[in-house]
């Protein structure tokens, strides 16, 4: 790049006016020196100021100065620089497909492009095998899902099922118990009472049967075998009059208070039961709700990568976000021309994420 520039004066008489009263400027200044020096040496050696205004005249001293005139000319000022010229504005086209993968398509360098246009194809068979992949995992995560689902709402009806059987159970007991207490307690105590009035009634008869054939026997109107029978049988009415007793008493001292401590239990096992069934029913339902819970989670993990992977297919295809002149990037300030053949772009080349593939500069 070359300039030419010049220096050019408007009014050359009043430069060399200028330059004239700066050269007598520098005369009086010498002339002030001359005569410093002189008047010290007076005042040394005994002589009078007088000497210096005789002597030296500033007038004398700016006649005998030097002039000079000055004279427009131009000149020539020269700037070489090598390089490249470079839009002030342009648009970056990144890679942003993770990892590494290859060119397989590229708009050739210095295409006109309009905003839409396929730019660069990037090879997209990984990401297409791991996408199948994903898709086997999404089918697999959503049937657990489903299975999850499916189990939880079973859990909940067999907890419903479960917990109203052991609150029928506490029912049961305690009718049970209330039955116990206000029916069969009353009928068997009533029923022991009436088998020692009948025990009383029959050895009643029993005793008159045996005192009849005591005095019948005295006088040998009956035999002596239906004597001890009628003694027989009144023993025997004796026996069930004791047996009667003792049932009754062993009907208020142990039976009832088995019965009723048996009804009670029956009744504390069955609230007991129910509270287990409820506790259980929660931690099963609880278990089944993490479960669930997981298959979702594993479920949206896997729709996470696969549109993650989708997204990346889509990466594969670098349109032109705007209109511009195709300019492959190399790195560097100078265009990237010193790279070498494997790091340029270009087809089959291997790219990486967030590299600068190409710019499309802002012509305006």
């Amino acid at each position: 790049m070359t300039t030419g520039m010049s220096v050019s004066i408007a009014n050359p008489s009043a430069l060399s006016e200028r330059a004239g009263f700066t050269a007598k400027k520098k005369s009086r200044r010498a002339w002030r020196w001359v005569v410093g020096l002189v008047v010290l040496a007076g005042v040394a050696f005994g002589v009078g100021p007088w000497v210096a205004p005789t002597w030296f005249s500033p007038v004398n001293a700016a006649a005998q100065a030097d002039r000079f005139t000055i004279i427009p000319r131009d000149f020539a000022v020269v700037l070489k620089e090598k390089g490249e010229l470079k839009a002030s504005k342009s648009t970056d086209i990144i890679c942003e497909v993770e990892g590494r993968t290859r060119i397989i398509s590229l708009i050739p360098e210095g295409t006109a492009v309009k905003e839409g246009d396929l730019l660069v194809t990037l090879a997209s068979d990984q990401i297409e095998e791991k996408t199948r992949q994903e898709e086997l995992k999404e089918s697999n995560a959503i049937t657990a899902y489903e299975s999850a689902r499916t189990e939880l709402e079973i859990q909940r009806d067999r907890n419903e099922s479960d917990n109203r059987k052991a609150q029928l159970q506490i029912e049961l007991r305690k009718l049970e118990l209330e039955r116990y207490q206000l029916g069969d307690w009353e009928r068997q105590l009533k029923d022991h009472h009436i088998a020692i009035d009948q025990a009383k009634i029959a050895l009643e008869r029993r005793r008159e049967d045996f005192d009849a054939s005591k005095q019948l026997r005295e006088k040998d109107f009956i035999t002596e075998t239906e004597y001890e029978e009628d003694d027989f049988n009144y023993k025997r009415a004796q026996w069930d009059l004791e047996k009667a007793e003792k049932a009754l008493d062993v009907l208020e001292k142990y039976s009832h208070v088995s019965d009723l401590r048996l009804k009670e239990s029956d009744l504390e096992e069955a609230i007991k039961e129910a509270d287990r069934v409820r506790k259980t029913a929660i931690a099963e339902e609880a278990k089944k709700q993490r479960g669930a819970e997981g298959t979702e989670k594993e479920l949206a993990l896997v729709r996470e990568q696969l549109a993650k992977l989708r997204g990346q297919k889509e990466k594969c295809r670098l349109t032109a976000p705007t209109q511009g002149f195709v300019v492959y990037y190399g790195g560097g300030g100078g265009g990237g021309r010193w790279m070498s053949n494997d790091s340029q772009i270009r087809e089959g080349a291997e790219v990486y994420e967030r590299q600068i593939l190409m710019q499309l500069p802002d012509t305006s």
